[in-house]
């Protein structure tokens, strides 16, 4: 599998993709990775991240019986698990293709079957991970402390539903 992790980029390089840098976490000079660099994730890697999830949940007991014992996960578990869905979904209608599959004959079967062995063009998913190993750190306690909103920084409006989930108060 990939590592799940921040990425980071040069002040120059967010603002070339048109992200709001003032509202993002800024990673602190003597981490050793560079002065100015911003926090991000690469999206491919997300969303092998969200396939990972709900590959899970179709295995729920096995996953996460020990930690849900009653097979009743939480709201909180429910809400990844369906904005997973919703991000692999937004991703295949966003990289709609009009690539078609032949329908063929298998040896010892009357009925057509779609075949799906057809030639596409890709890009390098090769190239991503090695730019990703190269530019990403994990996420754990250690880098979430790092990236720790100073006082007074400048921040997006939290949506009411976040508020509530993560039981953050007002």
């Amino acid at each position: 599998m990939t590592e799940h992790g921040f990425s980071y980029v040069t002040e120059s390089q967010a603002r070339k993709m048109g992200w709001d840098i003032d509202v993002m976490p800024k990673f602190p000079d003597n981490l050793g990775i560079g002065p100015n660099m911003y926090a991000g994730e690469t999206d491919i890697i997300h969303k092998i991240h969200c396939l990972n999830m709900v590959r899970k949940d179709v295995y729920f007991d096995h996953y996460w019986g020990e930690m849900y014992p009653d097979g009743n996960p939480t709201e909180r578990h429910k809400i990844h698990t369906n904005h997973c869905i919703y991000i692999l979904l937004e991703s295949l209608m966003c990289d709609a293709n009009t690539d078609l599959l032949p329908h063929v004959y298998l040896e010892d079967y009357p009925y057509p079957v779609p075949d799906f062995q057809i030639n596409r063009k890709c890009g390098s998913f090769d190239a991503v991970r090695e730019w990703n190993k190269g530019h990403s750190i994990p996420f754990n306690e250690t880098t979430g402390k790092l990236l720790e909103k100073p006082p007074g920084h400048k921040a997006k409006p939290m949506p009411e539903e976040f508020r509530r989930v993560f039981e953050v108060d007002s």
